[in-house]
Parts: C-alpha cells; sequence; structure tokens
C-alpha cells in the first residue's frame, strides 16, 4: 500500500479572524511580542521574601475583660432565644 503525502493547506493571509486559520497561532505570538512594546511586566515582578513572626511579650486573656464578658453573655441570650423560637 503507498500513501500520499500529507500537504498542509495554507489560509490566505487576508484575514486571519478565527481559530481555524493556519495562521492563527503566528498571530498570536505576534501579539505578544506588540503588547510586550506597550508594557513589560518582568520589571515590576517581586519575589516574596522569608515569611516573619514574632512573640507578643504579654498574653492577653479576654475573658478577664469584662467588656468581652458581656458581650459572650449577650451572645449566648440571643443564641438561646433563637434555639427556643425554632
Amino acid at each position: 500500500m503507498t500513501y500520499a503525502d500529507f500537504e498542509r493547506l495554507q489560509d490566505p493571509h487576508a484575514n486571519v479572524m478565527t481559530r481555524t486559520h493556519s495562521n492563527f497561532a503566528d498571530l498570536i505570538e505576534y501579539e505578544k511580542e506588540r503588547a510586550k512594546k506597550v508594557f513589560d511586566s518582568e520589571s515590576i515582578k517581586s519575589t516574596v521574601g522569608e515569611s516573619f513572626s514574632h512573640d507578643a511579650p504579654v498574653r492577653i486573656d479576654k475573658l478577664d475583660d469584662p467588656v468581652v464578658l458581656e458581650k459572650l453573655k449577650t451572645a449566648e441570650l440571643a443564641a438561646l432565644e433563637y434555639l427556643k423560637n425554632r
């Protein structure tokens, strides 16, 4: 058996506006290069440095704060009222 040689057909260069056009990939590369001439973000890329943490010298116990305790009691009463009405 013999096979005919495969020959890729080239679309005319008049208008490359569809993805099925044979030169669509070339158009994409051309537009990428054209866009780089307008704005190249390589110069403003930054790298993330080492993360850091620190220990707080004093531990703050929120349950000793009367304002926090009052808010917790109010939230508890609202939750109990909600559960009672369900």
